[in-house]
């Protein structure tokens, strides 16, 4: 008798505990040491009670209830019911947990609303505010029959499924094919991850079929598939993308993209992947701009293939393309290599690089390092001589040259520079790779550029495979011609009647055969001076001798220049700063005339150069 009361004292104090426990939930929120998470695959709802990390409590009881209705549709921790039918559900789970010492109880219950989203062409979860698009003219043809400026417009718009292209040249599948994919959610929960089932409806002549699922992980490739399952490692949206091509038929390419969501929890993050990165032909590393930094990319991806672009053009316009297998170890992906958007990376990707050509900020150089390689330019002489009573041209040649025998470099696959150069170096110096460093001109890539207005030569080399070249030696021969009358005219008001010409290296970029960053720093190591050579006829002044006379002095609008029988052979003017504001080339024993009237009023130097030597007198322009 007395054991049947101590139990009967027991049960009302547990239930007591009970009461309390929910009396304090009601006020206080207790979870009773557990949480809920929930979530829709399709139509399935799957959901489960989890335990707080500090929780010492064991459930007792659970029962989940559409909660709109009351009706039980689970009993136990773990549900997995089929709703049967798309729409929106309010799901509760109400559950009670007993401590692990028996003593105390609790009870809670949790309501989440789940929307089980039917699959559709445009989808209401998609349309979203926080996308800024740009204007990028890259166009997509939706699922609705609707073109869009690009694929950020058709997401913007709620669009699930588009085509690379406009709606209007959509191949057909009697020309090259069209793409299609099918997809399904299989299974998986929040903390699990989902397996999303891939269907290959690709119809036409295609010969490369490749799926990229979304989430950056290894893409797959393959001639001919029909299914592929894939598992995500966490829930979200997710932008696939199906691609197919012909690598005999030029042209033959579609690729597809569908934006998707694992699950119905995903649908309330709203947070749509990014877009893709788009093309421009000749920007191979992606930074917006063409010039000799991207034949280190080429260089890195040489021989290797991918999916073509889709209406690919070598016009600087920004172009949708699909992504391919390999990033370099910056993160450039290598389509931006592909620059004719043929699918294959090779010396063809150079060209787009020429015609869109902009010059290399050295601005943005890497600093250089102190135990670093160097890289220099040499000259072939010592000094030159100018003959002021001479008309012909000035010759400059030197030496682009990497390492020293003191310090070599090793393992060097690419190198890109600037080079820096006088004022009186004419348009267009060239430079002519040498193979004694990097190799036979068949087992590299080499690229120059002249930007006469910046007064910068860029020039750029790379390895087509390999591990690179080690050692130090000439990479390039650099042919100069010089303006002989800017020459004369900056050493004549040089005191020493010498000036010194240096070649400045600057912007170096270079990379190893994984592409991974080299240090080479630049120096200067040569000197090339440039004398001017006297001689009587160059030191008595034309007008000294009565050979030459200007008028009129002061003058507005015209100079009449009156030779003694002189051949000129160039005429330039230049003002207070020393600057030449105006020159002639001449030819003739006649009397010459300059404009003047679009000169600033001022006081001016006139200088003559002639077969009998060179005069220079002082004007005044009003």
């Amino acid at each position: 008798m007395r054991k049947i009361v101590l139990v009967s004292l027991l049960l009302t104090a547990f239930f007591s505990a009970v009461r309390l426990s929910a009396q304090i939930a009601s006020d206080v929120v207790l979870d009773c040491g557990y949480r809920m998470e929930i979530t829709a695959i399709g139509t399935q709802v799957v959901g489960r009670l989890l335990p707080n990390a500090t929780t010492n409590t064991v459930i007792t009881s659970a029962r989940w209830y559409n909660a709109e209705t009351e009706e039980l549709l689970f009993s136990g921790e773990n549900i997995n019911y089929d709703m049967s039918t798309y729409g929106e559900y309010k799901i509760k789970v109400a559950y009670q947990t007993i401590s692990t010492t028996g003593v105390l109880g609790c009870s809670n219950q949790y309501i989440k609303t789940l929307t089980l989203l039917e699959p559709a062409c445009v989808q209401p979860f998609a349309l979203t505010d926080n996308l800024i698009c740009g204007p990028e003219y890259a166009p997509v043809c939706g699922c609705n029959g609707i073109t869009y400026t690009n694929e950020c417009e058709a997401k913007q718009a709620g669009v699930s499924t588009w085509w690379a292209g406009t709606c209007s040249t959509q191949p057909s599948a009697t020309e090259c094919g069209t793409t299609d994919l099918g997809l399904e959610v299989l299974s998986g929960s929040p903390s699990q991850g989902y397996t999303v089932r891939f269907s290959n409806l690709a119809d036409g002549n295609f010969t490369n079929i490749q799926l990229d699922f979304g989430d950056h992980t290894q893409m797959y490739q393959n001639s001919q598939w029909n299914t592929k399952d894939h598992h995500y490692q966490s829930g979200g949206f997710y932008n696939v993308t199906l691609s197919a091509w012909n690598v005999n038929l030029p042209g033959c390419v579609s690729s597809i993209s569908k934006t998707f969501a694992t699950d119905a929890l995903s649908l309330e993050d709203k947070h749509l992947p990014e877009g893709s990165q788009y093309v421009h032909p000749g920007d191979g590393n992606g930074d917006g701009r063409a010039n000799v930094y991207d034949l280190l990319s080429i260089g890195k991806g040489y021989a290797t293939s991918g999916v073509p672009r889709p209406d690919a053009t070598i016009e600087w316009v920004p172009q949708y393309a699909p992504e391919w297998q390999f990033c370099t170890p910056g993160g450039t992906n290598y389509k931006h290599m592909d620059s004719n958007g043929d699918g294959v990376i090779n010396e063809f990707d150079i060209s787009p690089i020429e015609m869109h050509y902009a010059a290399i900020e050295t601005t943005n150089s890497l600093p250089p390092v102190d135990d670093a390689p160097v890289v220099f330019v040499d000259f072939d002489k010592d000094t030159i001589v100018v003959d002021p009573a001479s008309n012909a041209p000035i010759e400059i040649s030197a030496n682009l040259r990497i390492g020293t025998p003191e310090k070599p470099v090793f393992g060097l696959y690419a190198m890109a520079c600037a080079l820096r150069y006088p004022e009186f170096v004419e348009h267009d110096p060239t430079m002519l790779y040498d193979p004694s460093f990097f190799g036979s001109s068949n087992f590299v890539l080499s690229l120059g550029h002249d930007i006469n207005t910046l007064q910068q030569y860029d020039f750029g080399v790379a390895h087509k495979n390999g591990n690179g070249a080690n050692g130090y030696g000439r990479v390039a021969e650099i042919n100069m011609r010089a303006d002989y009358i800017i020459i004369i005219d900056i050493i004549d008001r040089a005191e020493a009647k010498i000036v010194p010409f240096i070649m400045p290296v600057e912007g170096i970029r270079a990379i190893d055969a994984a592409g991974n960053v080299k240090l080479l720093q630049p120096t200067v190591q040569d000197t090339l001076w440039i004398k001017l050579l006297s001689t009587p006829s160059s030191t008595q002044d034309l007008f000294e001798r009565g050979k030459v006379r200007i008028f009129p002095n002061p003058a507005t609008d015209q100079l009449q220049i009156e030779t003694n029988n002189l051949k000129i052979e160039a005429i330039t003017i230049t003002n207070a700063m020393g600057q030449v504001v105006a020159s002639e080339q001449k030819n003739a024993h006649l009397i010459n005339a300059i404009q003047v009237s679009d000169l600033p009023a001022g006081i001016y130097s006139v200088r003559i150069i002639s077969d009998q030597g060179i005069g220079e007198q002082k004007i005044m322009v009003k």
